[in-house]
């Protein structure tokens, strides 16, 4: 199935329903060697807290197999700066992988499930897992808000994360998702010698270049003080060429997601035509990417190729050198789009700058709701969708990356 692009408030249907990561040193592994034991893509992390920031934790997402079935499954590493004092922990195997992608349960202008069934279903999937929980809340009880939490997943289930429900057990006191509870990245393996590392943050400066469809006129209206590309392709070529680059790519079009590399586009634009390239004026500014479009964040183990390489417009920019790339994991609501982009440059318009991921955590705990209406209260569960939408930003980069704009922002 294909969803389509950026959408307006849609009715209410009957739901369809539908990756770990290795650590910084590892590749990816061949997925179909047998073996006794579930296995991840890659040897557990040694003393990898000692290369972390202050205040930083890493979770990662392992894919394994379970020898006879041949199914996957995956298991959780996770590791904070804190070394002994927080040591690492292991979260086991965990089954065959959750239909809980919101990019196919909130499907667009096609329908989906109701946000509040959404949201049930990722309290109860979250309450099973008290060991990750209970490592979660004492890595946040340990550094408070200024937590950062890297989560590398590479499995391909595509796993909410930003809405995981961490409740406070214990204390008799409120939970919170994920998203909101923390500053939260995201991370992918980068496909290239020496790539980057998940919490390699930049701080900067500069101008825009971009690329603003048609129909999306008000997003052209917030970089109305920027030079932008007229079409999407000529943005792609100009990016291919060397000289001064960016401090932030914005593009916001249509997307459509595919399972292959040439049905997953961005407007004419589809990632098997881009995959192979790379784009000297992003390694240049080494800024942000913010492409706001519907399954823009989503990332695919293309089956055409069979190669155990996780491919996304997402993994293209960073490995070209961009320091952070923003995008959806679904369709998002047209007016939700608008105003997440419209926080997020307006940040970037002043003296300071913006730091990206901590804007968009700060900005989830506006809208995220706490309480949930029941699920046959049609009227109070659409109300849901921009929460839902706000939760549907993923950013993959540094914590700390912080972006500024010269000439305007917002």
């Amino acid at each position: 199935m294909v969803n389509r692009s950026r959408w307006r408030l849609p009715g209410l249907l009957p739901a369809p329903v539908p990756p770990p990561s290795p650590p910084p040193d590892s590749g990816p592994s061949d997925l179909e060697q047998p073996s006794e034991e579930p296995r991840g893509l890659g040897a557990g992390p040694v003393d990898a807290h000692a290369s972390l920031p202050q205040a930083t934790a890493q979770l990662t997402v392992q894919r394994a197999r379970l020898d006879g079935a041949g199914e996957p499954v995956f298991e959780l590493v996770g590791f904070c700066c804190c070394g002994e004092d927080l040591p690492p922990t292991r979260n086991g195997r965990h089954g065959r992988p959750p239909r809980i992608a919101l990019g196919t349960l909130i499907s667009g202008e096609s329908g989906g499930e109701s946000p509040t069934r959404s949201l049930n279903r990722m309290r109860s999937w979250s309450r099973s897992k008290y060991e990750l929980l209970g490592w979660i809340r004492r890595i946040r009880d340990r550094h408070g808000d200024d937590l950062r939490l890297i989560i590398w997943d590479d499995s391909g289930f595509e796993i909410p994360w930003e809405l995981l429900w961490v409740d406070q057990a214990g204390s008799g006191g409120p939970g919170a998702w994920l998203g909101a509870l923390a500053v939260v990245t995201r991370w992918t393996t980068v496909h290239a010698p020496g790539g980057p590392l998940p919490y390699a943050s930049a701080d900067r400066r500069g101008s825009v270049a971009g690329y603003v469809a048609d129909e999306m006129s008000r997003d052209r209206d917030l970089l109305a003080a920027h030079r932008l590309s007229p079409t999407l392709w000529e943005l792609i070529s100009h990016l291919e060429t060397s000289g001064p680059g960016p401090a932030l790519v914005y593009i916001a079009c249509h997307g459509e997601y595919g399972s292959t590399g040439f049905d997953f586009t961005l407007g004419d634009l589809a990632v098997g035509e881009v995959d192979w390239r790379t784009f000297p004026r992003v390694a240049d500014g080494g800024g942000l990417v913010f492409v706001n479009a519907c399954h823009s964040g989503r990332l695919i183990d293309d089956p055409e190729y069979n190669d155990a390489t996780t491919r996304g417009f997402a993994e293209v920019f960073l490995r070209s050198g961009a320091a952070g790339f923003l995008g959806t994991a679904g369709a998002v609501l047209e007016d939700e789009a608008h105003r997440v982009a419209a926080h997020l440059l307006a940040g970037m318009g002043e003296p300071s700058g913006l730091g990206v991921a901590t804007a968009l955590r700060d900005y989830r705990r506006t809208i995220a709701v706490t309480d949930l209406p029941p699920v046959a209260d049609r009227p109070r569960s659409k109300e849901l969708l921009p929460f839902v939408s706000a939760f549907m930003y993923l950013y993959f980069g540094g914590p700390d990356t912080t972006i500024a704009l010269y000439g305007g922002g917002g």
